[in-house]
């Protein structure tokens, strides 16, 4: 049977600096923000699930999380 990709829903980006990354997504692709998911005032997201789940080096806590669409 042949598997035919129908789209894609999503894909995730991991930056040292988010508002850089902003600014290149915007300038870049005319990226609009979605809204904001994790905060930098919320508690990290850490430990071995997360890691295992995001693909991330051990040690690694998501600090902000931001949403953007093309």
């Amino acid at each position: 049977m042949k598997r035919t990709t129908r789209g894609i829903d999503h894909i995730g980006v991991t930056v040292p600096d988010i508002e850089e990354a902003t600014v290149f997504f915007k300038k870049a692709f005319d990226a609009k923000i979605a809204y904001d998911n994790k905060k930098l005032e919320d508690e990290p997201l850490a430990g071995p699930n997360v890691e295992k789940t995001l693909g991330l080096k051990k040690g690694t806590k998501v600090i902000h999380m931001r949403f953007a669409f093309f």
